[in-house]
């Protein structure tokens, strides 16, 4: 479950990669961080006799940023909340939805995220990042956000007059979940499923740009992974180590909602990882049992 201080951040897609913008959409989050990297380069004075560290060069202002949120729709319709949908944008999702993959790198979005405490304003822009979906048992779906782009400093700046999103989050219950072709029978009963799209964030290197850096982006690599708890059935009914051996594919379904709003996963090729056995209370499971999200032409 997400704690920590509820506090307000602004964020802003880009309209022209690496160009920040100030923060134009809001994101309630639980314990937002936005924080320079340690990355300053010691320097060793041999004149001092003992080689030790005499002093040190600043490295390039980069930094990170990790915003935890709870999934919600838009506070009227059936969007998603618009801080939401910008942080999934700047994390490898294409469409102004909220859907699709991008294959291309023109295609992706960077991000300006400015976190607001204590009058205070940091930045990080130029940001780009990975994101997590976790669902557990009767609890609110959370989300995890985390970037990397350029770091701005403390600046003064006054709270931000909030329009807070009140519409509720998706709850994990009532759900629809379905794995076809390599589910059991009788359907899947896990407790919890993580959602990571490991996405490997990099530099787009710019001698000509302000830290040599142009902006961040997803590199190749991307590999979107499934994790879930479920029961374990009879061997003759269901046998995900032989489903795995085999190279199997199917399709998993996720579907979420809160009675009224619904939003759906779907990833069309999804093959098991190798897994492990375990309990949850008196009941026998496959622990860490996972399964990789494969590109589907």
């Amino acid at each position: 479950m997400l704690n920590g201080r509820v506090q307000l951040v602004r964020v802003s897609l880009e309209a022209v990669k690496g160009t920040a913008l100030a923060g134009a959409t809001e994101l309630w989050c639980y314990g937002p961080e936005v924080k320079r990297d340690d990355n300053a380069i010691q320097v060793e004075d041999a004149a001092t006799g003992l080689g030790g560290p005499d002093d040190f060069l600043p490295g390039p202002a980069t930094g990170t940023a990790t915003l935890k949120t709870f999934l919600r729709p838009a506070a009227a319709g059936h969007a998603l909340d618009a801080g939401i949908l910008a942080c999934l944008q700047a994390c490898g999702l294409k469409s102004a939805l909220g859907a699709l993959t991008i294959a291309a790198e023109a295609d992706q979005k960077t991000l300006t995220i400015d976190r607001y405490v204590g009058g205070l304003m940091k930045r990080l822009h130029a940001a780009a990042g990975n994101w997590q979906l976790t669902a557990e048992y009767g609890k609110p779906v959370e989300l995890q956000f985390d970037f990397n782009g350029k770091y701005t400093g403390f600046a003064t700046a006054a709270l931000p007059v909030p329009a807070q999103n009140l519409a509720p989050p998706l709850r994990s219950e009532s759900m629809t979940l379905t794995l076809a072709d390599i589910g059991p029978a009788g359907g899947l009963k896990v407790s919890k499923l993580t959602l990571n799209a490991n996405n490997p964030v990099e530099p787009r290197e710019d001698l000509t740009a302000t830290l040599g850096i142009g902006y961040y982006m997803i590199g190749a690599g991307r590999r979107y992974v499934v994790e879930l708890d479920p029961e374990a059935a009879a061997l003759a009914d269901w046998n995900p180590e032989a489903i795995h051996e085999a190279g199997t594919t199917g399709e998993l379904t996720v579907v979420l909602t809160d009675g009224t709003t619904t939003m759906t996963l779907t990833a069309p090729r999804v093959q098991l990882l190798p897994m492990g056995d375990g309990v949850r209370g008196s009941k026998l499971i496959y622990a860490n049992w996972r399964a990789q999200c494969n590109h589907d032409a």
